[in-house]
């Protein structure tokens, strides 16, 4: 198959700023920790959801979309990918989508994350 891209990861310095934040999302919380190069942009994003007497346990589903998410939403970050882009793809609205992302509204944890700046 062939390499859609010749775009190469661009690495983070070893030593970068970072910003942890909590998100609230469709009745789950979450800590967010974004990455930063140098310049200001975003390089990497981890998530972690924070359990609470109404979340589902830990370890299920819930917990290994979250952190695939992050992993996706990284890599696409340093091989090039512009937040305002993902952010478009994520939560754009369509005659098919669910009445959440509708109107540019995040339908899923990871559009909600696509909206940080």
């Amino acid at each position: 198959m062939p390499r859609m891209t010749n775009q190469r990861r661009e690495e983070l310095p070893v030593r970068r700023a970072c910003l942890t934040f909590t998100l609230n999302f469709q009745g789950e919380r979450y800590d967010v920790t974004v990455g930063h190069y140098d310049d200001g942009r975003i390089g990497e994003v981890f998530i972690n959801r924070i359990l609470g007497r109404a979340s589902a346990k830990v370890g299920t589903l819930l917990d290994g979309v979250c952190r695939d998410s992050a992993i996706l939403l990284s890599l696409v970050l340093q091989h090039g990918g512009e937040l305002p882009t993902i952010r478009h793809a994520i939560t754009r609205a369509s005659a098919n989508s669910a009445a959440a992302s509708r109107n540019g509204a995040p339908g899923s944890f990871t559009g909600a994350c696509a909206l940080m700046k």
